[in-house]
């Protein structure tokens, strides 16, 4: 327990050290370590008492590191401590003592407190502070700045506004009590920072310019000037072409900028930044020029060529005047050259200078400055300089130049030296030259003192370059005699020539002339006598007679192998003195003699010359004459006796001569016949069969039309008889063996060729005719002497008809008495007049379950369907029309077979080309479809020369649709010229553009887009080509037909317009297609089924539609097809698209073997014999004739009357028919076009077992071959297999 007195003691201990300490006693800096176990309540002794029982004030009175919690915010340092005192107190002293000695304290000392900042701007501060112990009467205020006294202040009051300062500064404030003193008085600091305050503008702004600088100074801003960080200096010149700006910063008072411009007024501007990166107010400067100063030296420019241009007599140089640092206004350029030596003779040599004088404001960066007035071929030193306001500059680095060079004055004393024996001109060098002297040039030109043809067209001048610098004289080599010379002569150097020197003389000595000109000889007939040729040999004078000529001289030589030579030689023509110099020689030797080659020469001789001048020649080969008459005694060798020689009542035999080749190859011989005594001289003339067509000779049937009282030639044109008429006798004797009126069609063929025909026609009985022999070279023909022939007479003829007629009568009789025998005469009316009897052969239209079980009576009935298609064909020689147009001589060409022609009725008509009636033929006919309108139009594979007008018909007809049925090349043949593009190709034709735009390849068949185009107008064709049918065969599939006939319907159906369908001929595998699409649609519409007539109605319009009986049968077995799957016309998608490969082609199998009609398929391709129409030959319009009449085997009712019927007759019938159809019209064969073929002929080529005569030659087509085999005993068969083959196509 503390005893009380101690208590008080501890006390009043801190009462002291609140008085003079911060005033907070409860503070954890007060030292009780020493009064531990000090516990006034307790009463319990203290064990260990402290071992010093005095307490030392040190330890009481806080540290001077202790934080005071006042003055954080103040931050107050004690910089001057008052002593401390040591107050060393006894516990046991008495509380009365330590009374007194607080006394003593308070008088001595007075303690700041709490001095801190209230107020702070830019230029005051406001402080106040608090006092602890002694209250002063004064107070000491000391304002320091960087360690610095700045100033002092006294006041009473315990605060105080310190004024006048700066701002953004840092202040330290010290207060203390007043007076100070030493080791007594505290100080009490306070430190603070006067707020920001925005500078204002640099006063006092000045620059000192330079040449090439600009110094500028200024003064601190009057407010704010502490608060700035640095300055930024901005100068710029403001010019647009050459603009300087430029920025530093600093924080001095003053800054320099160097490497300015020379003459450039400069703006300048000072701008305060403050601490806080603002910009005060810029202080601008009047804009100030920096000083002048003179330029640099000019330099050339070192890009070689364009450094410097030159000339004889001035030099342009181009100086780099450029100076990035000075923009003193140039005012000229100076640039002067002084020569230093000459390369050049005898010339006077001038100094030279030039001024430029620059009048633009832009300063330019390159000039050329000329010098003129200089000497030529001279080096020269030139250099320059540049004038400024400033003066003059330095002069340009030296450079050393050469003039170009200049021609040379003519060179003097130019003249003839001498005449003879030579012609030699000489000269001296001229006076100056102003350069280097290369060569001397003479130009001569003359005119000649003779006649010159203006047909020569003579340049008469001569150049002689490059001669020697060196020389002094030229001789002249062949001068021209007679002649008048006008002589040049130039020094050159390299500027070129210089002034001419002119000297003229005269040739007087004569030479040889030249040869004559225009030489030619022409071979023509006599004006008067056409059969007999003059030889004119012409010419014109020499262009270079070299003197007066006295006359010409000509020889000609002829010769010819096994011949001897033929030469007329000396022949003189003379000249006089006036002769025109354009006057054309003649010489006319007349007929010279054939095959001879001929060489003509001619040479001229002058007045005063001993020899004959240059000789021209001409060579001709005397063209071929007439043939000359065979020899006599030859002639009468072969001459027969017409009693005795072989003949017939329109044919005699005999001999004709073979004619010499004296005067020409015999290219041709023609026989010449007419009736005795009327043709009694021999003809022969000139004639030239290259130039010329045949000669108009008179045809058999117009001599035939005149009772033979006139010549016809009984052979064709250019006819060769040694092939097959020549017969050699031996003993160099051959003779042509010829029979007069063999050729018993050519009454036929005349009578329907609308052209004259030449043909060995038949003679008239008992009658005597004059036959001679002519031959033919290339320029002439002549006949020989006439040779008597005879014809037989003829038979009673009415005594034959009257036996014929007889035998005729008793058949006839005995005929009908057996068939009135037989059948009652009204049974035989009625079966002509009932057409729906069951016996009738003529197929009804069938309902779809009777066409199946017709079907399949044709595969149970071997040789039913041959009946049918045997009927077919000769119900269909009746339909034939004619064909006029397609035999004309001019559209037999476009026929591809000749046996296949359109009818006139049904022909396509082409729009006419410049009015020729033969532009509006093609070989195509119109068909009519399903719809009973013209649906097709079916054509023949286009040739080459008619692919044309094939487009042309597309063209005019508008066919949306092409159908191709062939390929272009079948079994080495072409069947069809490839008249289309493929992709991406274009083809041609006139005024047509056919374009290939797209092209799908799939499994069967192509489909091309076509693009025609004519003028600016555009149409899209569809071409559908048709892959899967063989060549010479019916496709090996029927679901490929069926599809393509669905895929073209499809297609046809959204278009309007007709579609084009074709094969090779335009009639098998055509007709095929168009029957199927036709039935087809029959089966859509659910109506009767007809294969018979639609094919029959297919007849009707073209000839021959469906050509092969196994065309034939496909029809039904496609059809069959469609009726047995009823999914046809559900579905309908084109194959899929699959690549071509290049493999053999493999067979592919039958997808359904019970649709087939027959067994085997082997049956009808050894059976069948049955043969198409297609080697009949074109029927041309002819008077009627008598149709032999094939008699009728099965009579019946329906059946419309034709003449040849009994082709479903199972007997043989070996009757001979006339060449004429059942309308009367006659066949045209008579003469074979190149450019066609028959359908027959490539049958009889490719396949000859199924070949035999044609229709009309023989009825045995249209019947069984043989009379032991009858139809029901053929074994036909009808099936998808057969191998009919379609040959022609």
């Amino acid at each position: 327990m503390i005893p009380r007195k101690r208590l008080q003691a501890l006390l009043y201990i801190l009462q002291i050290f609140y008085v003079f300490g911060d005033g907070d006693p409860g503070r954890e800096g007060l030292a009780i370590n020493e009064l531990q176990n000090n516990v006034i309540d307790d009463d319990t002794p203290t064990t260990e008492a402290p071992s010093d029982h005095h307490l030392s004030l040190e330890s009481i009175v806080p540290s001077e590191k202790t934080d005071r919690s006042d003055h954080k915010s103040n931050k107050l340092h004690r910089l001057h401590h008052p002593p401390k005192k040591n107050i060393s107190l006894d516990l046991d002293t008495d509380i009365d003592s330590v009374q007194n000695n607080d006394s003593h304290i308070d008088k001595a000392y007075s303690a700041i407190t709490n001095l801190k900042v209230d107020d702070v701007n830019a230029t005051s501060v406001n402080i106040s502070w608090k006092i602890s112990g002694h209250n002063s009467s004064l107070y000491h205020i000391s304002l320091f700045k960087n360690e610095g006294l700045v100033e002092s202040y006294n006041t009473s009051e315990w605060k105080y506004c310190i004024k006048n300062l700066k701002p953004c500064s840092d202040y330290k404030i010290g207060v203390s009590s007043s007076p100070y003193k030493e080791n007594e008085t505290e100080i009490v600091f306070v430190n603070t920072t006067t707020s920001f305050l925005k500078p204002g503008e640099p006063p006092s702004l000045q620059a000192a310019p330079g040449n090439f600088s600009l110094h500028i100074e200024w003064k601190e801003p009057e407010i704010g000037d502490t608060c700035v960080k640095y300055y930024r200096v901005n100068i710029d010149n403001g010019q647009s072409g050459n603009r300087d700006i430029r920025t530093d910063n600093t924080t001095a008072l003053d800054y320099k900028f160097e490497n300015l411009y020379a003459c450039t007024v400069y703006q300048v501007q000072v701008i305060a930044v403050d601490r806080e990166n603002g910009d005060s107010k810029p202080a601008i400067l009047t804009p100030l020029p920096t000083y002048q100063a003179v330029a640099k030296a000019p330099t050339i420019k070192s890009d070689g060529e364009n450094a410097f241009n030159k000339t004889k007599t001035s030099i342009s140089i181009n100086w780099d005047v450029s100076d990035d640092e000075n923009n003193c206004p140039m005012h000229s350029v100076f640039s002067e050259c002084n020569f230093n030596r000459t390369e050049s003779q005898s010339i006077e040599l001038f100094n030279g200078n030039g001024t430029l004088n620059i009048t633009d404001k832009e300063r330019p960066k390159n000039l050329t400055v000329v010098v003129q007035d200089l000497s030529p071929f001279t080096y020269y030193i030139c250099k320059a300089k540049i004038i400024n306001e400033a003066g003059e500059s330095n002069w340009s680095a030296p450079i050393e130049i050469l003039t170009d060079e200049d021609v040379p004055p003519g060179p003097q004393n130019f003249k003839l030296k001498q005449l003879v024996p030579t012609l030699v001109l000489s000269w001296e060098k001229p006076l100056s030259i102003p350069g280097k002297l290369i060569k001397y040039v003479l130009k001569l030109n003359w005119t000649r003192d003779y006649p010159v043809p203006d047909r020569c067209n003579l340049h008469l001048e001569k150049t002689v370059d490059k001669l020697d610098p060196g020389r002094n004289e030229y001789e002249l080599p062949d001068p021209d005699p007679m002649s008048w010379y006008s002589a040049r002569l130039f020094a050159a150097t390299g500027a070129g020539l210089g002034e001419e020197s002119l000297s003229q003389f005269y040739t007087s000595i004569q030479g040889v002339p030249d040869k004559v000109t225009d030489l030619k000889c022409t071979v023509e007939p006599q004006r008067l006598n056409p059969d007999t040729f003059d030889t004119e040999l012409s010419w014109g004078l020499p262009c270079a007679s070299k003197g007066y000529l006295n006359y010409f001289e000509v020889d000609v030589t002829g010769k010819r192998d096994g011949y001897p030579d033929h030469n007329i030689l000396d022949t003189t023509v003379n000249v006089t003195l006036d002769v025109d110099k354009n006057q054309i020689f003649r010489v006319n030797f007349g007929e010279l003699k054939p095959l001879y080659t001929y060489t003509f020469e001619v040479a001229a001789m002058a007045h005063g010359t001993a020899s004959f001048g240059e000789i021209a020649n001409t060579t001709i080969v005397y063209p071929p004459g007439i043939p000359p008459q065979p020899n006599p005694d030859y002639f009468k060798s072969i001459t027969l006796d017409p009693i005795k020689a072989r003949k017939t009542t329109s044919t005699a035999s005999i001999l004709l001569p073979i004619f010499p080749e004296d005067n020409g190859k015999i290219k041709y011989y023609a026989v010449m016949v007419a009736r005795a005594g009327f043709y009694h001289t021999s003809l022969k003339g000139r004639f030239n069969l290259t130039e010329n067509k045949w000669p108009n000779v008179s045809s058999w049937e117009e001599s035939m039309e005149k009772n033979f009282e006139i010549p016809y030639q009984a052979t064709e044109p250019k006819w060769d008889p040694y092939a097959k008429h020549l017969i050699d006798y031996g003993n160099n004797i051959k003779a042509v063996k010829f029979i007069v009126g063999e050729d018993q069609t050519c009454t036929s063929v005349s009578a329907n060729t609308p052209t004259r025909v030449y043909c060995n026609g038949p003679l008239k009985p008992d009658s005597w005719y004059e036959v001679r022999m002519r031959a033919y070279t290339e320029n002439g023909f002549s006949e020989s002497e006439a040779l008597v022939i005879k014809t037989n007479r003829e038979l009673n003829v009415s005594l034959v008809l009257g036996v014929v007629l007889g035998i005729l009568s008793i058949g006839m009789v005995t005929t009908l008495m057996l068939l009135v025998k037989r059948c009652s005469p009204r049974l035989m009316v009625q079966r002509f007049i009932r057409s729906n009897i069951p016996e009738s052969p003529v197929p009804n239209p069938f309902t779809r379950r009777k066409f199946l079980n017709h079907c399949q009576q044709l595969a149970d009935s071997p040789g039913k369907l041959s009946n049918e298609f045997q009927l077919l064909q000769t119900l269909s020689i009746d339909l034939q029309m004619p064909s006029n147009t397609a035999c004309l001589q001019a559209n037999r060409k476009k026929n591809r077979y000749s046996d296949i022609l359109p009818y006139d009725f049904s022909r396509v008509k082409l729009e006419v080309i410049d009015d020729d009636p033969n532009t509006d033929y093609i070989n195509a006919s119109f068909i009519k479809g399903y719809s009973g309108h013209e649906e097709y139009i079916a054509c023949q594979g286009p040739k080459e020369d008619t692919t044309y007008d094939f487009w042309r018909m597309i063209d005019q007809y508008d066919v949306k649709i092409i159908l191709m049925l062939t390929q272009l090349v079948e079994r080495g043949k072409e069947k069809c010229h490839q008249y289309f593009p493929t992709i991406k190709e274009t083809f041609n034709y006139e005024n047509l553009s056919i374009k290939c735009t797209s092209e799908l390849d799939y499994r069967t068949y192509t489909q091309r887009t076509l693009v025609l185009q004519k003028g600016e107008e555009k149409r899209t064709i569809t071409h559908l080509y048709f892959k899967d049918w063989p060549d010479h065969d019916v496709p090996d599939d029927f679901d490929a037909m069926i599809h393509f006939c669905q895929i073209f319907r499809k297609q046809f159906s959204c278009v309007k317009g007709l579609a084009v369908v074709h094969c090779s001929a335009g009639i098998g595998r055509t007709g095929t297609l168009i029957a199927v699409d036709i039935l087809l649609q029959s089966i859509r519409d659910n109506r009767k089924l007809d294969v018979f007539g639609t094919v029959y109605r297919l007849r009707r319009h073209r000839l021959n539609m469906v050509q092969r009986e196994s065309q034939y049968a496909y029809i039904y077995n496609c059809i069959r097809q469609v009726l047995k799957n009823p999914y046809f016309f559900k579905t309908c998608k084109p194959p899929p698209v699959d690549p071509i490969h290049c493999k053999n082609k493999v067979k592919k199998e039958r997808s359904d073997s019970s649709t087939e009609l027959v067994d085997s398929v082997d049956t009808l391709r050894k059976n069948s014999s049955s043969t198409s129409i297609d080697s009949m030959q074109p029927l041309c319009k002819s008077s009627p004739q008598t149709t032999p009449k094939i008699q009728m085997n099965v009579l019946f009712a329906g059946l419309r009357y034709c003449k040849s019927t009994s082709a479903i007759d199972t007997r043989s019938n070996h009757n001979r028919m006339g060449r004429y159809n059942s309308e009367g019209y006659a066949l045209c064969g008579s003469e074979r076009d190149s450019s066609a073929t028959t359908s027959k002929e490539s049958i009889d080529e490719i396949d000859t077992k199924s070949s035999s005569s044609s229709l009309y030659e023989n009825v045995e087509t249209l019947i069984r071959p043989s009379s032991s085999q009858t139809m029901n005993e053929a074994g036909y068969y009808l099936t998808n297999d057969s191998t009919e083959k379609d040959t022609s196509l």
